[in-house]
Parts: structure tokens; sequence; C-alpha cells
């Protein structure tokens, strides 16, 4: 395959992947404050544990095409000491701080299928709402990156 078809490829997992991770829960946070009464409880545990697998297989997608990418261009990108090298090391520390967040957040979902239904879907919103604002970070951090 073409050297040009498959780093667009990659590029392209790279940014479908953080869509998932923005949109899909952004979604399940607006999907808690919204629910009808009569449905928050199982359901929205139902959803949220289902976008758990979406969420993880999209971060592993994301960090193998960052690692790839970096890999391919690793020589030539500029070190950790100009302008774009601190910019990509703020962007791998957000990527770790939201890796960290989301093992609590897997570990909640978990704790709060037990627990009274109003208060875990605005537990789990709110969850989810932090996931989606630290994941726009990380994009925000990538397109900062890459035409900074």
């Amino acid at each position: 395959m073409d050297g040009h078809v498959t780093h667009v490829a990659v590029r392209m997992v790279h940014v479908l992947a953080a869509t998932v991770l923005v949109g899909g829960s952004l979604g399940i946070a607006i999907a808690g404050w919204t629910a009808p009464a009569t449905d928050r409880g199982s359901a929205f545990v139902a959803a949220a544990t289902r976008y758990e697998l979406a969420f993880w297989l999209a971060l592993g997608a994301i960090v193998a095409t960052g690692v790839g990418n970096l890999g391919v261009f690793g020589r030539g990108l500029p070190g950790p000491d100009t302008d774009w090298g601190q910019k990509l090391s703020l962007k791998l520390t957000l990527v770790f701080v939201l890796m960290l967040l989301s093992v609590v957040r897997v570990l909640a979902v978990a704790r709060l299928r037990d627990l009274e239904a109003r208060v875990r879907v605005v537990a789990l919103a709110r969850w989810y709402a932090t996931t989606a604002g630290f994941s726009g970070a990380i994009v925000a951090a990538a397109v900062w990156l890459a035409h900074g």
C-alpha cells in the first residue's frame, strides 16, 4: 500500500477514535441529564456500561495510532525543549490524565449500579461530562499542535 494512503488511513482512525471519545461521552452525559424520570435507572447504566467498551477500544486506537505516528516521524520531530515539543508534552499529559480519570469512571460505573437510580444517573452524567471535557481539551491540544 502507498505510504501516503497508509498515513491518511492512520490519521483517519486517530481522528475517528477521538470523535468516539468526545461525542460518545458527551452523548452519554446528555442522555443522563435529559432522560425521563421513569427511565433514569438501569437503562442509563446499561448504556454507560456499553459505551465503556467503545471508549476503551477508541482510546486504544488513539494510543496505537499516536505511537505509530511518533515512530514514523520521530527523528524529524522537534525536541521537547521546543514550542512544538512542549505542546506535544501537554497533549500526552492530558491523555494520561484522561486514562487515569477513566479508570476511576469505570469503577464508578460498577459501584453506582447499586445506588438509587437518580443518584447514579446524576453522578455518572457528571463523570461523562468530565470525560467529554478532557477529551475535547485533548482534541484542542492536537489542533494547536498540528497548526502551531
